[in-house]
């Protein structure tokens, strides 16, 4: 290549204006975001563009820069460089690198492959970008290149070794029950004034409190487990360490319900180990990612109502061992009652437990005690229940759905069954 040629000496401009454009993208907190965000889109060629995030292909490129850039500092003014590959008549292919400094207190170098396609039109000639595919540092998404975060220069030998320690820690906790995802890291996090947690929501990170963060796991838990015959369904980056402050990327591989037949779905978390204090650390900080290609709230509502059946008849099955001891399965449901207060009516109509602002154990016991004695004169035994009856979901789902489950009783008479309808009201809430 002859950078002295008219036309190599075009393309490095437009190759120098791109790089511009992208820098000037990557933070929300750069001078000139707007103006680099106008440019950017006059010169996407919408119809051809593809996007890409480290090995991800077609994806919404747009709209995930969009988020992604709020998480990394002024760098507006960073080293920028471009490089030129073998050029293809009318197409343009270059690298573009910069380095970018996260909120999260570490620093990556950003590494963009552009294409871009020559256009005629009237006579006069212009390049348009139909392709921009993030390639590296893809601390936020894809496969972690270590070569392009400062990790292993901050490092020191204890370091290391601590981190090592921790690491095995998330290894050993994952070897809990086959079929249950660990909540013990919990113990780890900050005290309410230090901790900072956020989950995506409409494509968005919202703020949870220390709290929060620990209901919306311990609601996860309960509609995800991990593949069956899975050993290794987490996997963890340090992506960052700063300060003997180290950020973890941790990536989960689960499925909704109860059924090997659900597609599998991937979670990204972001941690943040402060090895300043304790043995292990606290967790400073917890992110729930958001997805690269969004989900809608109404396919996220629709996935939890399908699978919450089955959620439900995972604890009622705790029965079946037992069955004359139906009267317990209250306790065995008392875990997914609302955080807002709940209620519960017997089959005569008669309430069994008030709405209040919290649940306590003492209100389930009251209930568990009224089935009991409806139910000591029959000797009625739970044999069994039926998740796939007819019309048991509402008909489409909304923030508030009702679902049944067939619940299958013996003996009230020899050789006798019988069947009874339990109703479930549910409530969708996107925080959690």
């Amino acid at each position: 290549m002859n950078p002295d040629s008219p036309d190599e000496h075009s393309h490095n401009r437009t190759a120098k204006l791109v790089a511009t454009v992208l820098q000037g993208q990557g933070s929300v907190k750069n001078e000139k975001v707007e103006w680099s965000g106008i440019v950017l889109s006059e010169l996407i060629r919408a119809e051809k563009f593809k996007g890409g995030i480290c090995g991800d292909k077609d994806m919404n490129y747009c709209s995930y820069l969009n988020r992604v850039r709020k998480n990394y500092l002024k760098n507006d003014e960073e080293p920028l460089s471009w490089k030129m590959l073998p050029a293809q008549k009318d197409h343009l292919s270059f690298v573009v690198s910069f380095k970018t400094h996260s909120t999260w207190g570490y620093s990556v170098t950003l590494t963009y492959l552009v294409q871009m396609e020559l256009i005629v039109e009237r006579g006069w000639g212009h390049f348009d970008i139909i392709g921009i595919e993030e390639v590296g540092a893809c601390t936020e998404h894809g496969t972690v290149q270590m070569d392009q975060t400062d990790v292993g220069v901050n490092l020191s030998d204890t370091e290391q070794k601590d981190i090592l320690q921790w690491m095995r820690f998330l290894d050993y906790y994952d070897k809990v029950p086959e079929g249950v995802i660990s909540s013990d890291w919990l113990m780890f996090l900050a005290g309410d004034e230090e901790f900072a947690g956020s989950v995506c929501i409409d494509e968005n990170q919202v703020e949870l409190k220390r709290e929060e963060m620990r209901n919306w796991w311990k609601n996860f838990v309960k509609m995800y487990h991990p593949p069956a015959g899975w050993k290794n369904y987490t996997t963890s980056n340090l992506i960052g360490s700063e300060e003997k402050k180290h950020t973890f990327r941790i990536n989960m591989i689960v499925q909704i319900g109860d059924k090997e037949s659900h597609p599998l779905e991937t979670f990204d978390y972001k941690l943040l180990l402060n090895h300043n204090l304790g043995k292990f650390g606290n967790i400073d900080r917890f992110e729930v990612m958001c997805k690269p290609t969004p989900i809608s709230e109404q396919e996220k509502m629709t996935n939890h109502a399908k699978a919450y059946k089955e959620v439900i008849g995972r604890r009622l099955q705790k029965i079946m061992k037992s069955p004359e001891m139906w009267y317990k399965s209250i306790d065995t449901l008392k875990d997914l009652a609302s955080p807002k207060g709940y209620e519960i009516l017997n089959c005569a109509g008669k309430r069994t437990a008030l709405d209040e602002p919290k649940i306590t154990t003492n209100d389930f016991a009251k209930v568990e005690h009224s089935f009991w004695e409806a139910n000591k004169e029959t000797n009625g035994r739970m044999e069994g229940y039926d998740l796939e009856s007819p019309n048991s979901i509402s008909i489409g789902i909304k923030e508030k759905i009702k679902l049944e489950i067939w619940i299958v009783w013996t003996p009230f008479k020899e050789n006798e069954a019988h069947e009874s309808e339990w109703k479930f009201d549910l409530e969708w809430d996107k925080r959690l």
